[in-house]
C-alpha cells in the first residue's frame, strides 16, 4: 500500500474546467524531437496513461532505472516481479 499524498492537488473549481469533462483541446502540433510532447499528445488522443523513463534510487542503490510503459484505457494492468524487483516501488514513485 502506498502511503502519503498521491496525485496533484486541484483547485476547488476543477469540476468546472474542460479537463474534468474531457473536452480540453488536444495540441495538434508538436515540435520535432519533443518526445514528451508527443507522448502527451498520444495520451490525450488515446485516453491512455504513459510513463516515460521513470527512475528511483535510494542512495547508491537503484530500484528502478528508466522504466517506460503505456496503460491503455479500459484494461487492467498488473506489474509483476520477483522479490526485490521493484514492482511496489514502481507503484509508489514520487
Amino acid at each position: 500500500m502506498c502511503t502519503g499524498d498521491l496525485g496533484a492537488a486541484q483547485p476547488f473549481y476543477f469540476p468546472l474546467s474542460p479537463y474534468y469533462w474531457g473536452v480540453a483541446k488536444i495540441p495538434s502540433h508538436v515540435e520535432a524531437g519533443d518526445t514528451l510532447g508527443e507522448l502527451q499528445r498520444l495520451s490525450a488522443i488515446e485516453g491512455s496513461i504513459r510513463v516515460h523513463k521513470v527512475s528511483k534510487s535510494y542512495g547508491a542503490a537503484t530500484a528502478l532505472k528508466e522504466v517506460s510503459m503505456v496503460l491503455p484505457p479500459g484494461q487492467v494492468t498488473c506489474i509483476l516481479g520477483h522479490n526485490g524487483a521493484g514492482a511496489r516501488i514502481g507503484r509508489c514513485v514520487r
